[in-house]
C-alpha cells in the first residue's frame, strides 16, 4: 500500500512523513499536548503545510512553527502610532 498522500501542491513521501512526525512527536510531547486533541490536529496541519511550501529540513520546520506560534500570541489590543503627523495651524485672514 502506498503511504503517500496527493495535494494541490505536492506529493508528501513517506519519508517526508517520518520527518514530519518526528517533528509532530517531538513538539507534542515538549508542550504536553494530547495526541486525539484538536491543537495536535492544527500542529500537524501547520507541520504538512510548512512542508508543502517547502521547508524540510527538521530544524527549520520545529523554528518556522515556534516562530508562527509565537507571532500568534501577540496582543491583538490596538496600539497608538508611533509617529503621528503634526497638525499645521494656519491663521484665519
Amino acid at each position: 500500500m502506498n503511504k503517500a498522500a496527493a495535494s494541490r501542491q505536492e506529493i508528501i513521501e513517506p519519508d517526508d512523513f517520518y520527518k514530519i512526525e518526528g517533528v509532530f512527536r517531538e513538539l507534542v510531547r515538549q508542550k504536553g499536548i494530547a495526541l486525539a486533541s484538536k491543537e495536535a490536529d492544527t500542529l500537524a496541519a501547520r507541520l504538512i503545510g510548512l512542508h508543502q511550501s517547502g521547508i524540510q529540513d527538521p530544524d527549520a520546520l520545529k523554528a518556522r512553527h515556534e516562530l508562527l506560534a509565537f507571532v500568534g500570541r501577540r496582543p491583538t489590543k490596538k496600539r497608538p502610532p508611533l509617529w503621528r503627523p503634526q497638525l499645521q495651524c494656519v491663521p484665519s485672514p
